[in-house]
């Protein structure tokens, strides 16, 4: 997980792990900082851990959707794209926006959501496998033709 903290004046970039451990003590080293504003892209299921953790610390947190955070790096004609860069337009838009905080949904919204996320894992798993299944067909299918003195399919003059 890429971390950047800036107060509009100063840009530090962190790295840390994307897990409970990891969060948790990075966070508690701005426990007594008095201007915290932790503030995050909606990323399916990747920002819940550092939102809910955020929250437990007492922490301002803010989810944005991810599109509001383009739309802002076009806007300031940002053209690279790298992780550490993405960190950065994000809390540059929180210094120059200071958009609004979000709350914890109610546990029976989170319920739902944890069920639509789990079906959205699903098919990624669904997609990956059948491309999978499809790839591994097509090089037994290569290998047969080749072993009876054929060509293989994408290989064949028309």
């Amino acid at each position: 997980m890429d971390i950047s903290e800036d107060d509009g004046e100063n840009h530090v970039h962190y790295e840390i792990a994307n897990n409970t451990k990891e969060i948790r003590n990075f966070l508690k080293k701005f426990k007594s900082a008095t201007s915290i504003h932790v503030l995050m892209e909606a990323t399916r299921a990747y920002h819940v851990v550092l939102f809910m953790i955020s929250l437990e610390l007492g922490f301002p947190v803010s989810v944005v959707n991810p599109l509001i955070i383009k739309r802002h790096s076009q806007m300031r004609m940002m053209r690279v794209k790298t992780d550490i860069s993405d960190s950065r337009i994000i809390a540059e838009y929180g210094c120059d926006q200071k958009p609004p905080l979000s709350k914890l949904p109610p546990q029976e919204q989170r319920y739902i959501l944890s069920k639509f996320k789990a079906v959205y894992r699903l098919q990624d798993m669904y997609l990956m496998l059948s491309n999978l299944i499809h790839a591994m067909e097509i090089s037994v299918e290569d290998k047969f033709q080749m072993k009876n003195g054929g060509m293989p399919a994408e290989n064949k003059i028309t």
